[in-house]
């Protein structure tokens, strides 16, 4: 499985660094030496279905898109994606 986070305006497997997957496992999306304001994938699993963890503290205003890609032998892959804001509040969910 792979796992792609787009800031607000951007475009998945764009060159400057607005989807944050595995070729960018840590794009700059904020103001230079704060990496609060930037993504980190910090788990890329390469053999499995996941899970993989995409992580950002703060989040700029805007709708963010949020995909997976299926990694499989069939002709075409899965791909879902997603339009996400940041909420008011912290929200965390776990799956077993």
């Amino acid at each position: 499985m792979d796992l792609h986070f787009v800031r607000p305006g951007g475009m998945p497997f764009a060159f400057d660094g607005s989807d944050c997957y595995f070729a960018r496992m840590a794009p700059d999306w904020g103001r230079a030496g704060d990496t609060t304001d930037n993504p980190f994938l910090d788990r890329d699993d390469t053999n499995g279905p996941g899970p993989e963890n995409i992580n950002l503290s703060s989040a700029a205003p805007g709708d963010y898109q949020v995909s997976f890609t299926r990694i499989t032998t069939a002709p075409r892959p899965l791909r879902r994606w997603r339009s996400i804001s940041p909420a008011p509040a912290r929200a965390r969910s776990r799956t077993s």
